[in-house]
């Protein structure tokens, strides 16, 4: 699951580094993000979790590693308390913590103004890497045009709440991976340390980079990834990627 303002396309990289022959990978766009159904609402946790319950119930995918970046990594969160007999373990990028953020409103105002703006959303991703792939950021920033502006604006505001709907824990044990990159001075190494202590057991590696994983490190993290996932206590996977449409269902 991607970031703010990106689509399935965000893990190509990440997914070109993946062995075939021993991972599938389900990439997918939130609702109202590039080619998925305009959605006016339906961005709670709850919701978007549910919806990428529905794409893993479309491609077959009845257990699964959940792999979200930075608000995704809230998602994936909520996802595996809401259905943690399909969630057998979680890998957590760069994330958003569960718990409420305190984001500047005037920060809020700005990244939403840009909404349709592709140079000046291009610019967002910039402020926050080191050394990204050049044609990576570009395949961002074509498909953060295509968000809308309400989009934008509604999931990071659900970031200043804490989950709505508060799921049963009914399996407080999970294997999780936290990855942060330590020149992050978006959600860094500070924020990563509190989610890995939230998980008994989790593995956190830090990595020579800032915030965008997807665009500076791809290669890295399919190998962190990989290697956490090939050590998960269950049979490996064959591997292809599918893209799902998450259709807007209120």
């Amino acid at each position: 699951m991607h970031g703010w303002a990106g689509s399935a396309n965000n893990w190509d990289g990440v997914i070109k580094a993946l062995d075939p022959r021993k991972f599938r990978a389900i990439a997918c766009d939130l609702r109202g993000h590039r080619d998925s159904d305009p959605a006016a609402t339906g961005f709670t946790d709850e919701r978007l979790a549910r919806d990428a319950l529905a794409i893993a119930d479309a491609s077959g995918a009845r257990r699964f590693t959940a792999v979200g970046f930075s608000i995704s990594g809230r998602l994936v969160q909520y996802l595996r308390l809401l259905v943690p007999e399909r969630v057998e373990a979680m890998a957590i990028i760069a994330g958003c913590p569960a718990s409420p953020m305190e984001l500047p409103d005037a920060m809020i105002v700005d990244w939403v103004a840009r909404a349709g703006d592709r140079q000046k959303l291009r610019e967002i991703p910039l402020r926050f890497a080191i050394n990204p792939d050049l044609e990576l950021l570009e395949e961002w920033a074509n498909d953060a045009v295509k968000v809308s502006r309400h989009a934008l604006e509604a999931t990071l505001r659900l970031l200043l709440s804490p989950f709505q709907h508060s799921p049963p824990v009914r399996s407080p044990a999970i294997p999780a991976l936290v990855l942060a990159g330590i020149a992050d001075a978006l959600l860094g190494p500070t924020v990563q340390r509190a989610i890995d202590a939230t998980y008994p057991g989790s593995q956190m590696v830090e990595f020579e980079c800032a915030h965008e994983f997807l665009i500076e490190a791809p290669s890295e993290t399919a190998e962190q990834v990989a290697r956490f996932v090939a050590a998960l206590p269950r049979p490996a996977h064959q591997v292809r990627k599918s893209r799902t449409r998450a259709r807007s269902a209120n």
